[in-house]
């Protein structure tokens, strides 16, 4: 072809990264026309799934995690589902087979109406996907509904540091303090 290796390899990449996000838009399409739902084909119509509540799944996967990761990750995934997601999900009594995107975005938006961070959303919906993640593995549902949720923007962190003079002062005032 006369082209050198390198760019074949480049023009590879980009054409897959444009036949993803084509096939990406067919499949979000043909899922808006058949009004998809996870209710649709889901293999927890007849067990213990069909009519768990979604905030309980949480603890179920929560309870799996336990072994799974080490503790003081799991303290933080405690600390998050069992906070504002459990409480959420409860209220809305939203089962696992009838989750959507939407129900997501409104946990998102109310997380935003309480004030929090970005940075802290995506903790509680990263524990949400990895929890979603693991139902489609294990053939609870379909499909993830987070497929279909803009990625939460995290804030950049942008650290503070003592001036010159606050450095100086506070040496001096440790000094006095002993």
């Amino acid at each position: 072809t006369g082209l050198k290796v390198e760019n074949n390899e480049r023009k590879n990449k980009q054409q897959r990264k444009k036949a993803d996000t084509i096939l990406k838009e067919e499949l979000i399409k043909i899922n808006a026309q058949n009004n998809f739902s996870n209710r649709e084909n889901s293999p927890a119509q007849n067990s213990k799934y069909s009519n768990m509540l979604f905030c309980d799944y949480m603890l179920e996967w929560l309870e799996n995690e336990k072994y799974r990761v080490e503790k003081t990750t799991f303290i933080g995934y405690e600390r998050t589902v069992k906070g504002r997601i459990y409480k959420y999900f409860k209220e809305k009594n939203i089962k696992l087979i009838d989750l959507r995107a939407g129900d997501i975005q409104s946990f998102i938006s109310y997380c935003y109406n309480q004030r929090l961070k970005g940075t802290t959303i995506c903790h509680y919906t990263s524990n949400m996907r990895k929890a979603l993640k693991y139902a489609v593995i294990l053939e609870i549902i379909p499909s993830n509904p987070f497929d279909k949720v803009e990625p939460v923007k995290k804030e950049q962190f942008i650290p503070n540091y003592y001036t010159d003079q606050e450095l100086i002062d506070l040496i001096e005032v440790v000094k006095n303090e002993k």
